[in-house]
């Protein structure tokens, strides 16, 4: 237990020496990591070695030069908490020395223990006596708290931070979990400060330093990149550096159990599909960029992405895929640049202020018998509904926001919608619906002249699912049926289609296509009817 003659008698030069000595080999190792990649990985990269051999050597190349910058923050983490520990103690010691300056004015003892003694012969003083050496014993007890809070903290970071070391366990990046706390205290970075409300999460991210930033994306690049309301070029850059960082980690990194090689398999299969699709899509027009929004590495399939960037684009489209959408890959790519590339030809002044993204961040059923269950629209309807709230904060109240659900994924958009006070869209866009879990578009918390429907000739999921999802209506005169959104009795929009089946719906040049984009830009508005969405069914919105 530190007592207050200990603080007193502290020698803080060796703690002062031992910072100062770790703060030159923070100096010292300062731009090993750039120098490594510019002299050793680059001209293998761009070298005559290739195959599977030069991709292995060149991974782990890699990873060595995130370790060499790791070890340097690391140090500049350990010269950090040993320079606020000096400072903290420094301080404490030089406010008890005032307060035992103004004790030994007033005629008081400080004990060794903290306690504050005093002598008078008048009985007039010593209440006033008692009460002032009360106070110091006081300011000297708070004085002593100060300093052994600011050695176990600085004790705790630090122990933190020694344990480095690789597992099969060990984080997603060059950073064990010992080190990642450590090193993020030290700059005042912690994933658990991220809010968990998405439209809390911009200004949360506009008030740290851009050096707490840069932390933040060294140390936790997946967690930057699963976060809703962060803006979606920070997200991007995170979860690229997370799946380099997570490939790298699955090359180098031996497993002994069978289960756990399998599932390292599987998850190195699927981030290098993922990382492939990225390199092979690089040379899309500007306004056709990918950006990488969330990937799961340990829950393969699950990975949201975009088409254009859905922070500056005026009208967004959220494609929410079904049944057989896991497939550990950027699923449905040529829908979404379809979608994306008709929607933006409707507004011709404007190149690239629409967006597409598509949104596989649940858990789809894998095949029909499984999508006769609702527990997978259940419980991806609030991760959808957190994303679209982070989303509208980052592209503001102005931004025309529509979301679209293709089969099961529709059923996952009606579970989401009909909660709380739905969701922060202006338009829902169904097609090939086995049903939304409601009765009506009423029950979707949103005017039912912005529910849009489609049903193609063929597609039999529609009366298959009606049964199993559909919501129930009781306006028949012989009875109760299910009701799906391509009934009139439903409420919504049905709109024209010309495909067939249960897949046509985003062919380049059809109907069906060209009537979702239309609703994607708000063309429902245009003051000429030819080039407002074609209805077999249904009233205009009004706004």
């Amino acid at each position: 237990m530190l007592t207050p003659k200990d603080l007193a008698d502290l020698d803080l030069s060796a703690l002062e020496s031992t910072a100062a000595a770790w703060e030159k080999l923070v100096q010292a190792m300062s731009g090993d990591e750039s120098r490594c990649r510019r002299d050793v990985v680059a001209p293998l990269s761009t070298g005559t070695w290739v195959g599977k051999d030069a991709e292995t050597a060149l991974a782990h190349l890699n990873m060595f030069a995130d370790q060499l910058e790791a070890a340097r923050v690391e140090a500049a983490a350990n010269a950090s908490i040993l320079r606020a520990a000096h400072t903290g103690l420094a301080s404490c010691k030089a406010d008890l020395m005032v307060v035992y300056g103004e004790a030994h004015a007033k005629g008081f003892t400080v004990k060794p223990d903290g306690g504050v003694g005093w002598q008078t012969d008048s009985d007039s003083q010593a209440a006033s006596m008692k009460a002032d050496a009360t106070a110091l014993a006081d300011r000297i007890g708070r004085i002593v708290q100060r300093a052994v809070d600011s050695d176990a903290y600085a004790a705790s970071t630090l122990l933190a931070n020694v344990n480095w070391g690789g597992t099969k366990d060990a984080p997603m990046n060059s950073f064990n979990s010992g080190s990642r706390t450590a090193v993020g205290l030290a700059e005042g970075v912690n994933p658990a400060f991220i809010p968990k409300d998405p439209a809390a999460v911009p200004a949360w991210w506009a008030n740290l330093t851009q050096e707490q930033r840069d932390v933040y994306l060294k140390l936790y690049p997946h967690e930057v990149g699963s976060t809703d309301g962060l803006p979606t070029s920070i997200r991007d850059q995170a979860n690229r550096d997370f799946v380099n960082q997570r490939i790298a980690y699955l090359q180098s990194n031996p497993i002994l159990g069978p289960k756990e090689q399998f599932e390292s398999a599987a998850e190195l299969t699927h981030l290098q599909k993922i990382r492939d699709q990225l390199a092979q899509n690089q040379n899309r027009p500007p306004t056709e960029q990918l950006l990488l929004i969330k990937i799961d590495g340990a829950d393969q399939g699950k990975v949201v992405y975009s088409i254009g960037n859905p922070d500056t684009a005026k009208h967004v489209a959220v494609y929410v895929p079904g049944t057989g959408s896991t497939g550990g890959e950027l699923h449905d790519l040529g829908r979404a640049t379809n979608l994306q590339r008709a929607s933006d030809r409707l507004t011709p002044d404007t190149a690239g202020d629409v967006a597409t993204v598509v949104w596989v961040d649940y858990d789809a059923p894998d095949n029909i018998p499984a999508a006769t269950q609702d527990h997978y629209s259940e419980a991806g309807a609030p991760r959808l509904d957190a994303y679209l709230d982070g989303a509208r904060a980052n592209g503001g109240p102005d931004q025309h926001v529509t979301v679209i659900g293709h089969s099961y994924g529709s059923t996952l958009i009606g579970d989401a919608a009909r909660k709380g006070d739905g969701l922060a869209v202006d338009d829902i866009v169904v097609a090939g619906s086995p049903g939304m879990h409601v009765d009506s578009a009423d029950d979707l918390n949103i005017d039912p002249r912005h529910v849009w429907a489609q049903e193609a000739q063929g597609d039999i999921v529609p009366n298959v699912g009606g049964p199993i999802h559909g919501g129930w209506d009781f306006s028949l005169s012989d009875g109760v049926d299910r009701v799906v959104p391509t009934q009139t009795d439903f409420g919504g929009n049905i709109t024209t289609t010309d495909g067939s089946g249960h897949s046509d719906y985003w062919n380049e040049g059809s109907v069906s296509l060209d009537n979702q984009a239309k609703v994607v830009v708000g063309q429902y508005n245009n003051p000429d009817p030819s080039k407002r969405p074609v209805l077999e069914h249904g009233e205009m919105p009004r706004s």
